[in-house]
């Protein structure tokens, strides 16, 4: 196993947290606990609207040592922050963008609301196109802040991002303006997309719900939302939700899945921690030569077999305790493999398998194999 860098240690275990504790703090999106099923190793991922960098954080250990981040914040006080965040933290991967984007390059103003005498960034708006200040009515002072505009497809172009894979926005409303200014990037690269669609926040464009989701069927893109264990699709935009993956329809006909039995990757281990991406789930990407994608459950047996051919996974290093029988834990297909040929094979957890097992294994042979 190879030592993560301490920084890097930081970024994976503060991902964790951030997944593990989504579905119960109120201050988190559910969503953030179903990112591993959209990210994968060495994508593109586009944060607009990144604030604090919650979701930046989770993209940028999802996409690992080979991916990007590109996180898009123009107002200057979260930038700040997510600026010496990230550098605490060594995501040396991600960029920071300081601009709003939308249909249309140049300058802008956003209105940033003020509860008492704070800044609710979170809540912040592009005034151009907007007619009047929509929901945040509610608050009773508000400043001008003056920033930087630019468009997805601009940007993209500059920073030559030669594909996108994942897009997540958050723009109070001005989902349709960003999303005219990607046209381009989303013919081409057909990525995922994480939106909010609120009809509060986009009445203030002359705007709806149904408005966003007819522009995005144009393009093939059709709505789906998480439900605390997978990605569903459903027929369009309620109130029940807030924030929605749009995908291409023939991914979603195909699903998001990529375990061997068809559906979506479930978690294999989070105690002690494991994956390749260190998510809990046995992902793999183009730098994953060693193809951890089979979620084994380790055995004595197996463990003194590891041990025989190099690889004594009981001996404790920095940051891992060691395995231990029964603990969960992903294995390179080609191990898992060997073991079988030398009747050591553990059993695994078919559900927790990445698709990817199948080129080096069989679904029979690891069928024969599945735990309990």
């Amino acid at each position: 196993m190879i030592a993560e860098e301490p920084r890097a240690r930081r970024l994976s275990a503060l991902a964790a947290v951030l997944r593990w504790t989504a579905p119960h703090a109120w201050f988190l999106e559910d969503e953030v606990a179903g990112l591993h099923h959209l990210v994968a190793p060495g994508h593109t991922c586009v944060d607009i609207g990144a604030e604090y960098g919650l979701y930046t954080y989770a993209f940028a250990h999802l996409a690992g040592a080979g991916g990007q981040v590109h996180s898009v914040e123009p107002l200057p006080g979260p930038r700040r922050f997510l600026r010496a965040a990230l550098a605490a933290l060594g995501a040396r991967t991600v960029t920071l963008h300081a601009t709003a984007l939308s249909c249309v390059s140049g300058g802008g103003r956003m209105s940033l609301p003020v509860r008492g005498r704070l800044p609710v960034h979170g809540r912040a708006f592009l005034t151009d196109g907007a007619d009047g200040l929509g929901p945040n009515v509610e608050f009773r002072a508000h400043r001008s802040e003056e920033v930087a505009v630019t468009t997805l497809d601009e940007l993209a172009a500059r920073h030559g991002l030669g594909r996108v894979d994942v897009i997540k926005a958050d723009v109070e409303g001005a989902e349709l303006a960003v999303l005219r200014g990607a046209r381009g990037v989303l013919e081409r690269d057909r990525p995922v997309l994480l939106l909010e669609v609120e009809e509060r926040h986009l009445g203030k464009y002359g705007a709806g719900a149904a408005d966003v989701v007819e522009h995005l069927a144009a393009l093939g893109y059709a709505p789906q939302v998480w439900d605390g264990a997978a990605w569903s699709a459903v027929d369009g935009v309620t109130a029940a939700h807030r924030n929605y993956a749009f995908v291409t329809r023939g991914r979603e006909e195909g699903g998001m899945a990529d375990n061997v039995l068809g559906g979506g990757l479930e978690v294999c281990g989070t105690e002690p921690m494991t994956g390749w991406t260190r998510s809990g789930c046995c992902e793999t990407g183009p730098d994953d030569t060693g193809s951890h994608t089979v979620c084994a459950v380790v055995t004595d047996a197996f463990l003194a077999f590891s041990a025989a051919r190099g690889n004594d996974l009981t001996r404790p290093g920095p940051g891992f305790a060691g395995l231990v029988d029964g603990d969960r834990w992903c294995l390179c297909a080609s191990r898992w493999k060997e073991a079988l040929d030398g009747g050591a094979a553990p059993p695994v957890v078919l559900e927790g398998c990445h698709e990817k097992a199948l080129e080096v294994v069989t679904l029979e042979e690891l069928q024969a194999h599945a735990a309990g």
